[in-house]
């Protein structure tokens, strides 16, 4: 072989040793409890399968937010770098309040906000979010809202999370704004898309003076006539150890063979 040859096919050897190495640190969808596709809305009668939360007598000091949790079912760790949830209207801003459970220990992330609509319609040609119950039919504009985040959970580890923000100017029962945006939610069961980890508990947490001060899981079938889960989507990494480190070694040991062409 002549060594212009050689030197092109020692490069290919290392293009390609580094671009399976990046591949393995790729974005995944680690979780997968997205919003629902099927019996969406009232025209589904007694199986609607979605539902949104928010809880009532906010003050600025203290407040209620709902949220859930995932568990980290793998072998492996996940490096996770953002987190999607879904909101309907009215809304301003979002915040996601989050960590592992049972740390004690949560911090909070500004989210961005993007209008985005069911993958299909309702029975009734409507592909937004129905206010349950209401007539005539009341449709809220459904927003997608994705935070950055830098979180790694262990094999076996929970991570909480709960939907924060301002702008719901719907009113509770004692005519007070909730303020903080309706949670998007759905029934496993009903969905007709994966809805993993779904176990119908749900999350409350008191928010102080700013800060997540208690955490409660609630059985969430009480709220509604049925079961229900906060839809979430987690993306980001799971590196593979051995793979990484032979994918590494044959770029290395091809720059090796391409230093010793040169030299040559």
């Amino acid at each position: 072989m002549k060594s212009g040859t050689s030197k092109t096919a020692i490069l290919v050897l290392i293009t390609v040793a580094l671009t399976s190495t990046y591949s393995l640190f790729a974005n995944s969808l680690l979780v997968d409890r997205g919003l629902p596709t099927a019996n969406l809305n009232d025209p589904a009668g007694a199986n609607r399968a979605n539902i949104a939360f928010s809880a009532s007598g906010y003050t600025p000091s203290a407040y209620t937010v709902l949220g859930d949790s995932f568990v980290n079912t793998s072998a492996s760790v996940w490096s996770i770098g953002d987190i999607r949830l879904w909101s309907v209207s009215p809304l301003a801003t979002v915040t996601l309040r989050s960590g592992i459970d049972g740390s004690g220990v949560y911090g909070s992330t500004a989210g961005t906000i993007s209008a985005t609509t069911y993958a299909v319609n309702d029975a009734s040609g409507h592909n937004t979010f129905q206010a349950a119950g209401i007539v005539p039919p009341l449709y809220y504009d459904l927003w997608q809202v994705d935070f950055a985040v830098n979180v790694t959970l262990a094999p076996g580890q929970t991570y909480d999370f709960f939907l924060d923000g301002t702008g719901n100017t719907a009113l509770d029962p004692s005519g007070n704004a909730l303020v903080v945006p309706y949670f998007h939610a759905s029934n496993a069961a009903l969905s007709g898309s994966p809805q993993q980890g779904a176990d119908g508990f749900i999350l409350s947490g008191d928010v102080v003076n700013g800060t997540l001060a208690s955490v409660t899981s609630v059985n969430s079938s009480q709220f509604w006539d049925k079961a229900f889960d906060f839809n979430v989507q987690a993306f980001g990494t799971v590196p593979d150890a051995g793979s990484t480190l032979l994918l590494l070694g044959s770029a290395l040991g091809g720059l090796a063979m391409l230093r010793r062409h040169c030299q040559a």
